[in-house]
Parts: structure tokens; sequence; C-alpha cells
């Protein structure tokens, strides 16, 4: 299986509304602010996309800046054709959307 699990900051709010290609909705624990979403497998070369929908509420601190969305984005899993654990991190996600290629430069810096 492959599991990804992503942080949400202190003024980022789970809204719920979540979008996957494959596996389970995610699980979002409000005690620790931390989406798990579980894949039961993928094939080789096979991709998988979660969609989320979060909600920011800028502060003072947030102005001229693209706030963070996620950190400590991770994914871990097994690949079984060489027996191994795999494992790949990502520090954050900014409003910027930049590796979001459906949103891409929609998000903006706060003013």
């Amino acid at each position: 299986s492959v599991v990804v699990t992503a942080q949400l900051p202190a003024n980022v709010v789970w809204t719920g509304k979540t979008n996957v290609s494959r596996g389970r909705e995610p699980l979002y624990s409000a005690a620790n602010r931390l989406v798990t979403w579980q894949i039961n497998g993928l094939d080789a070369h096979e991709t998988a996309q979660i969609n989320v929908e979060l909600a920011l509420t800028p502060t003072e601190t947030d102005r001229n800046t693209l706030p963070l969305l996620l950190t400590s984005i991770r994914a871990t899993g097994q690949d079984t054709f060489i027996d191994r654990a795999v494992k790949s991190s990502v520090y954050s996600l900014d409003a910027s959307l930049s590796s979001d290629t459906f949103a891409q430069a929609k998000g903006v810096r706060v003013q």
C-alpha cells in the first residue's frame, strides 16, 4: 500500500471536501492536524491523485507572502518488485500552487 500524509498549518482549516482517483477518501485528525490518504497499491508507472479543499484565514504575518497550505508532505510505500520500502517527502505546498496544473498560478500573495 501507499500512504500519503500532510500537516495543516495553524491558520488552515480542513473543509472535508475531497476527491481521489484511487483508494479511500483521506482521513483528517483534528487533534494533530494530519491528513492521511491510503491507496491499496499502484502498478509500475501508474499514478493516483488527491484533491482537497482547504480554507485559509491570513494573518498580519502573512502579508506579502505566499502562505503555506500543507507542510511535512510524505509518501511511503512498499515496492513489491524489488521488495524495498520507498519514500518521498516535500517540505510544503504554498498558496502559489506551482505544482498543481489545474490551479497553477491561481494562488495569490496576501496583500
